[in-house]
């Protein structure tokens, strides 16, 4: 039963992350792309440093990557810091509003400094975003554990995070019913 749940959740995760890379994003262009028939095919032609255009995310990851555009995630590793230290500040069953791409947007993020290769800021924005993951799991487990009222705290949960406390909570229920007798 543990291994279907989660294997839902990995679903759910990988349509979330297809759906979100398909999605469309502004990003200026930092060095022309001149006649390439394979970006001109993406309706990327005659552009010139400074323009604006709006591609979907997976083109533009690769384009980032060539250094032919910039936009993606600038400043995500600032607003990781204020949102760990933002749910830091919050109460043992209070969870902080986050963006619903939190979880997306930081596993792009990652993958991108993983590409770069290892150094420093890899290995810090690790640290940040396991600290974060660890808070907020451990919210969400004991949510999903009690049998408070979270309908204060469900809005502030990322799609992610109300599949995983779903499931958690269907597992809690079943294991209590069985052990008082209830089953």
């Amino acid at each position: 039963m543990a291994g279907s749940a989660f294997e839902y959740i990995e679903r759910f995760v990988r349509a979330r992350e297809r759906a979100y890379l398909f999605e469309n994003i502004k990003v200026t262009v930092e060095k022309e792309v001149g006649d390439d028939p394979i970006l001109q095919r993406y309706g990327l032609k005659g552009l010139k440093k400074g323009d604006s255009v709006e591609v979907p995310r997976w083109i533009a990851e690769i384009l980032e990557e060539e250094g032919i555009v910039r936009g993606l995630e600038e400043g995500f590793e600032v607003e990781m810091f204020r949102v760990l230290n933002r749910e830091k500040l919050q109460g043992p069953h209070q969870i902080s509003s986050v963006r619903p791409d939190l979880y997306l947007r930081l596993r792009r993020y990652l993958l991108s400094l993983k590409r770069r290769g290892p150094g420093d800021a890899h290995n810090r924005f690790r640290v940040y975003a396991q600290d974060l993951i660890r808070l907020r799991l451990n919210k969400i487990i004991a949510l999903a554990a009690s049998s408070a009222p979270v309908d204060q705290a469900i809005p502030n949960m990322t799609p992610e995070e109300i599949a995983l406390y779903k499931e958690v909570h269907r597992v809690v229920e079943s294991w209590k019913k069985l052990m008082m007798g209830d089953d």
